[in-house]
């Protein structure tokens, strides 16, 4: 497939550097808002005999590109996506693809009026760790309680500290701990538990800027989860899944790159073993495609988008 990307940043080179283990994908296309920084990339990149585009529509239109990775800012997905869609353009698109679901839900219907794909690219959603911590929960009896952390302090805080304008703490693109790091956990615990009967949430503002911190609590029945995520702080802790019988735990619901077991009565964490690529966005990308070649591959995963961001909608209102 010939794919174009949006985006020049670090999450593309992570695509990039995935996709060329990939028989599938050839790079044939960047979009940029400039000429010279979408031949900038080209050139880091070591990418020969691309096309640049700083057109939106000329992309859209362009018969020889089958389909577009989007990594713009949340706030520019909703009009892009469409865009693609309707010129005929399978989308992965990153996460959280939709600030709110009336954009998701026009999404969705342009894809299904184009007969084409668009499929968020929520890395955990596709990694064998998921389903090595669903099977190790197997293992520790009724679960009773979960706690997801992803808390990281960013590399461009002291920047926005300084005085800079830094994109990513820039509340008019939609960005946020809720929207960067939050939406993380929140869709690794509904891959994992399911819809929950109700939620709670607390946040803190930067001021003139974004929500820099926030907890969500989920009830679900006779268990409950707190997803915590900041974007102005470090954790050292793992995340636990806590069950009568014993405890999973696994490092960053992001990658999910640990993943151990703790049975009640014995001393130590024994590390789960499952299938890892050193450029884990390969699997995302492997299900992308797939679902290219039949669309019906996609639904298990849009559903679990939709439910994201509704969570996310409520959160933003309490």
């Amino acid at each position: 497939m010939n794919f174009a990307v949006i985006g020049t940043n670090f999450v593309t080179d992570w695509f990039l550097d995935a996709a060329a283990n990939c028989p599938d994908f050839t790079l044939a296309a960047i979009y940029s808002r400039t000429e010279e920084r979408a031949r900038e990339y080209a050139k880091r990149r070591n990418a020969e005999n691309v096309k640049f585009f700083t057109s939106l529509d000329e992309l859209a239109r362009d018969k020889s590109i089958d389909a577009v990775y989007v990594a713009s800012p949340i706030s520019e997905h909703c009009g892009q996506v469409i865009t693609l869609l309707d010129g005929g353009k399978h989308v992965l698109c990153e996460k959280p693809v939709a600030q709110n679901s009336r954009e998701l839900r026009r999404m969705f219907d342009a894809a299904a009026r184009n007969k084409v794909v668009l499929l968020e690219a929520m890395r955990p959603a596709f990694l064998p760790a998921l389903t090595a911590i669903r099977e190790s929960m197997t293992k520790i009896g009724k679960i009773r309680h979960a706690s997801i952390l992803f808390c990281q302090y960013s590399s461009r805080y002291d920047r926005f500290k300084a005085g800079e304008r830094i994109n990513a703490f820039n509340p008019e693109l939609g960005g946020g701990a809720l929207t960067d790091l939050g939406v993380y956990c929140i869709q690794v615990c509904l891959y994992l538990f399911g819809v929950p009967k109700a939620i709670h949430s607390v946040h803190s503002t930067i001021p003139n800027s974004i929500d820099g911190t926030g907890v969500i609590s989920a009830r679900y029945g006779e268990m409950t989860a707190d997803l915590i995520f900041s974007k102005v702080s470090d954790t050292h802790n793992f995340s636990e899944i806590q069950g009568e019988d014993g405890t999973v735990r696994f490092r960053n619901p992001n990658d999910l790159a640990e993943v151990y077991i703790l049975r009640r009565g014995e001393k130590d964490f024994t590390p789960v073993e499952f299938e890892k690529s050193e450029h884990d966005m390969i699997y995302e990308l492997n299900t992308f495609v797939s679902a290219a070649k039949n669309p019906k591959n996609a639904e298990y995963y849009n559903n679990y988008s939709i439910e994201t961001v509704k969570i996310i909608e409520e959160v933003k209102k309490l």
